[in-house]
């Protein structure tokens, strides 16, 4: 029997807590009738150096995988300044699906294709894609050669799980399941800091549909439908198509559970980032009432778990925006891990958790996920970026 040929993946990636770089490697590594030598170059992420996510792989997610393979496979690691220092790098395929911080792939040999999870010419009215952030230069080579295969950012997002891919995931000791759930929450619960380099670039959008795509914003109104939120309070759709409840913008300061702190939050976060620059005349920026209606949800969603007093028993706190202050409501922000999530977030936590099974349509949409799906049917002579998400589960689910 003739021995398979090599085939050779390099994957650059930003591995953080939210697990989707993982996931993708994950998935990667259980393509079955290939064999395949994967070299793993972490870019380091927002808040882990490359070296903290190499560490991070290697401890809570490589021995796991190691173990789902028939025949355990040595892969190589690297941080992208490592990998950018070698004289000369060859690949067959490789997958970015991640900002290579300006490296030029100058000495990198790509003989198949070169996959990026992301579109390199934004289309018209869209925001660049994350994964262009510096790699202008890398992705113009491959383009150049013939060799570059963009994915549609605005196509991943519409790539969310669902009940059969998070059963697929969640098996005994799989490691990736806690962090999944977390970065679905967080992404739902939290937004990025003020201080953020990035933040003023995506904040607008990742909250306001017709400015970007609006992931977080989705993704709450997703869990309203699923929490049956948008039973329990005023829901419309509006002049612009988009649903959503209802927001109090009405001074509430005297009343205790302050109805409009979910509104007043969401103003100080885009004052924070932006000054006064989004205000012009008397109409409310569209920001501030989209991310208002998410905080709205939110809060909503806090209800539903009363809180235990030792003396008094079951009671409701009051707004889940005014956790420092009743009198400045404030965002929470992603600045916590899974092993340290605010104490004021606990309850809206275990909600989450204990109904996990159904949100599946808040989750984050799973990117990278995708674009490692794309790179296997490449490999197996298939174009699969234009596959609906209906086409993507049903075949991911099964090459898991």
């Amino acid at each position: 029997m003739a021995e398979l040929k090599v085939i050779r993946i390099h994957i650059a990636s930003d591995d953080s807590e939210d697990c989707d770089d993982e996931i993708a490697k994950m998935y990667l590594r259980q393509i079955k009738g290939k064999n395949i030598e994967f070299t793993y170059i972490f870019t380091g992420a927002q808040n882990l150096t490359a070296e903290q996510s190499r560490a991070h792989w290697l401890k809570t997610f490589e021995p796991y995988v190691q173990g789902l393979q028939d025949s355990p496979t040595e892969v190589k690691c690297y941080t992208l300044d490592e990998y950018t220092l070698l004289p000369s790098v060859e690949c067959d395929y490789f997958l970015q699906i991640a900002p290579v911080r300006s490296y030029d792939g100058a000495n990198l040999t790509v003989t198949e294709k070169y996959v990026l999870a992301g579109d390199r010419i934004a289309p018209e009215g869209q925001v660049t894609s994350f994964n262009m952030k510096d790699s202008d230069v890398i992705t113009k080579k491959f383009f150049d050669e013939g060799k570059l295969i963009d994915v549609s950012s605005l196509h991943m997002a519409t790539m969310r799980m669902d009940g059969s891919l998070l059963a697929c995931i969640n098996q005994p000791e799989n490691p990736f399941i806690k962090y999944i759930l977390f970065i679905a929450f967080k992404f739902a619960f939290c937004r990025m800091p003020p201080s953020c380099p990035v933040a003023e670039k995506f904040s607008i959008g990742l909250v306001t549909p017709g400015q970007g795509r609006a992931a977080n914003y989705h993704s709450v109104m997703a869990l309203a439908k699923a929490l049956q939120i948008d039973k329990k309070m005023e829901f419309v759709t509006d002049e612009e198509g988009v649903w959503g409840p209802v927001v109090h913008m009405v001074d509430s300061r005297g009343d205790p559970l302050r109805p409009d702190a979910p509104f007043c939050a969401a103003q100080k976060y885009f004052t924070d980032i932006f000054g006064k620059s989004l205000e012009s005349g008397l109409e409310i920026p569209k920001p501030y009432y989209r991310l208002a209606q998410i905080n709205t949800v939110l809060a909503a969603v806090d209800r539903l778990s009363p809180r235990e007093h030792p003396i008094l028993g079951p009671y409701h706190p009051p707004n889940l925006f005014c956790r420092k202050s009743k009198y400045n409501p404030e965002v929470f922000y992603s600045d916590f891990g899974p092993d340290n999530i605010p104490v004021e977030l606990e309850s809206a936590w275990k909600i989450f958790m204990e109904n996990s099974q159904n949100l599946t349509e808040s989750f984050n949409p799973v990117y990278d996920l995708f674009a490692a799906y794309v790179l296997v049917g490449l490999i197996n002579g298939e174009d699969r970026r234009t596959h609906t998400r209906e086409e993507f589960l049903k075949n991911i689910v099964q090459e898991f």
